[in-house]
């Protein structure tokens, strides 16, 4: 077992009036009536972050042709076909958190409950873009890792998309130490702080990452999605 966690500089998550504009889905003509909230949270946002990032790499790892599952230390995970297509070559299992921590959401969910509807919008979206950044810091650090002993990693996974039931974020936090760069879970399985990220990544010589195939994804939700329909 190989255990990674990082603190990563607010200053180093770069994010773009365009990623913005994106997952808005405004269209030129409106983005004018935004930039004024979005230079805002620019300015004012990263002050707010407080991030942590890791892994733990698991060596235990089988698949499961017939019911489409991979077993991570012998805990059995019913990924689906799009996900299992893309892990079931993986040697190990990168299991992987990352957390901008409270205060993003909280700045939204004030500036909501004070009628400023979009302002909050923007701020939330900027929380879920600076966690996915955060998270492909983490991810790089762990390509460099593996690419050392010869092996690739493939994307990053999450329970609640392709057909993987967010449920079994219980199982997938039980191979992680408790409290885990700061990350809890509730019965409900809804991540504290909420802007928060968890999932798999696969390692393996025969692993690489792949463009995401968001056109057989049934997920409105899904932050690539939105930004590939839209950018």
């Amino acid at each position: 077992m190989h255990l990674q966690q990082f603190n990563i500089p607010n200053q180093s998550v770069e994010i773009s009036r365009a990623e913005i504009y994106a997952v808005l889905g405004v269209s030129a003509e409106v983005q004018a009536m935004v930039d004024e909230y979005i230079d805002e949270v620019f300015m004012n946002g990263c002050e707010l972050l407080q991030i942590t990032g890791g892994y733990l790499i698991a060596e235990d790892v089988e698949t499961d042709i017939t019911l489409k599952q991979i077993l991570v230390n012998r805990i059995p995970f019913s990924i689906k076909n799009n996900i299992f297509q893309q892990l079931k070559a993986s040697e190990k299992i990168a299991v992987f958190a990352c957390t901008i921590g409270d205060a993003v959401f909280e700045k939204s969910r004030t500036l909501m409950k004070n009628n400023e509807m979009l302002h909050g919008y923007i701020y939330d979206i900027f929380g879920s873009l600076a966690v996915e950044n955060a998270m492909e810091q983490v991810q790089n650090n762990l390509k460099l890792e593996m690419a050392v002993i010869g092996s690739g990693i493939s994307n990053r996974y999450s329970p609640g998309y392709c057909g993987w039931n967010v449920a079994e974020q219980k199982k997938l936090f039980s191979l992680l130490p408790p409290g885990f760069c700061g990350i809890s879970l509730s019965d409900s399985c809804l991540m504290q702080p909420i802007k928060s990220i968890s999932g798999f990544i696969g390692i393996g010589p025969e692993i690489h990452q792949e463009a995401y195939t968001c056109e057989v994804c049934d997920s409105s939700q899904c932050l690539y999605r939105n930004l590939k329909h839209n950018g």
